[in-house]
């Protein structure tokens, strides 16, 4: 009778992995203070129903996790390499374009980090500085 009661209550097993997650930071220079690119949005009522905003954060954070596998299978051995790879392009584009939301105008310095969902720890895996 128990054996057939946990067809109804299945196990959640799956929620105990946890991956890190990648995030953009940037830093204007001169400044000791790395700031996050994509900043969460505000949740509102209406957030239930239309939220591009999430989508495209989600877009977002798909990209870097992508970006984030090509660079442990390939890591790049220069720079030269680095600037010629399409997901560094991309990413790129989207930091400025927020930037410019934001009203920050290069030159500033980005970095591509990892942050660990259980103790909040941050791991560096690239920093560039970007300018006109």
């Amino acid at each position: 009778m128990m054996s057939f009661l946990k067809v109804f209550f299945p196990s959640w097993n799956f929620f105990n992995t946890y991956n890190d997650l990648p995030t953009l930071e940037f830093k204007i220079p001169n400044t000791n203070s790395w700031q996050k690119v994509f900043s969460p949005p505000q949740r509102t009522f209406w957030f239930w129903f239309i939220n591009p905003r999430v989508n495209y954060l989600h877009a977002v954070n798909n990209h870097l996790l992508l970006w984030l596998q090509e660079l442990q299978v390939d890591p790049p051995n220069h720079g030269e390499a680095l600037l010629q790879n399409s997901h560094f392009k991309i990413a790129k584009k989207m930091a400025e374009q927020e930037l410019r939301i934001k009203n920050i105008s290069m030159p500033y310095e980005l970095r591509l980090v990892l942050i660990s969902v259980l103790d909040k720890s941050k791991n560096v895996i690239l920093e560039f500085p970007v300018s006109m």
